[in-house]
């Protein structure tokens, strides 16, 4: 680890705050860092029996119904990004037999068309993306499953932040690579274990950080109505349902 020093001075104080100046520096004591005139001040007290865990906010999920099946999809295209699962497979199913058209995309080394309307696609690498999506048409519906194959792969623990960086990468791809279409499709991103429910721990802290990468694809391009979807352990039952 990295040693340096710290020097903070207090500049000003009443009974409710103070006002200080801060400096960090290197172990040659060269500055790094520094911060002028940061207040601080009390707040309430919320007596004394108060618990830490009281102080700090946290997601509280509560279990809902799943909206009613989807009716005819006739002249939808749906392009899933599939997972290794199965659940774009059977997702794919699905909406063929309510009459939607699907295009099924797996991530792999190398693209190359696997058999009609199946592919492979390295989707590290931008070009390659927006080379195989955009002659494809126009969807009207984009499942983003990508990011399940990395929960379900066992990464070890020194991976796991090379894993979540390479499906938000992936995703990033697949969303400029869909800008320009005649009407932007809706986008649905779905990981596994990203979430805190029932207060079960999160069995994939990495995935989240697509879930904050979702929430910026909701801002920046809000004609996508981008949703996010967290699934239970792989083959938990309705996962084609949620989707």
């Amino acid at each position: 680890p990295t040693r340096g020093w710290g020097h903070v001075r207090i500049s000003s104080q009443t009974d409710t705050a103070f006002v200080s100046h801060a400096v960090l520096a290197d172990p040659e004591g060269r500055a790094t860092a520094t911060s002028r005139n940061f207040t601080f001040r009390a707040v309430e007290s919320r007596g004394a029996r108060t618990s830490p865990r009281d102080l700090a906010f946290q997601w509280d999920w509560e279990p809902q119904p799943l909206d009613p099946v989807a009716g005819s999809q006739a002249g939808a295209r749906w392009l899933i990004l599939s997972d290794g699962d199965g659940v774009g497979e059977r997702l794919a199913d699905r909406v063929a037999s309510l009459g939607g058209d699907t295009t099924l995309v797996f991530r792999g080394r190398e693209t190359s068309s696997v058999a009609p309307g199946r592919f492979m696609l390295d989707a590290t690498r931008a070009d390659e993306v927006k080379a195989l999506l955009r002659p494809l048409g126009d969807f009207t519906r984009v499942v983003h499953l990508w990011a399940t194959d990395s929960t379900s792969s066992g990464h070890a623990a020194d991976e796991a932040d090379m894993a979540s960086d390479a499906d938000q990468m992936a995703l990033v791809h697949v969303v400029q690579a869909l800008q320009g279409q005649g009407v932007a499709p809706r986008l649905c991103v779905v990981t596994r274990g990203a979430c805190r429910v029932d207060g079960e721990p999160v069995a994939w802290p990495p995935s989240f950080a697509l879930w904050g990468l979702g929430r910026t694809i909701a801002g920046e391009y809000p004609a996508m109505r981008c949703r996010l979807i967290d699934m239970e352990a792989p083959g938990a039952a309705g996962d084609t349902g949620a989707v």
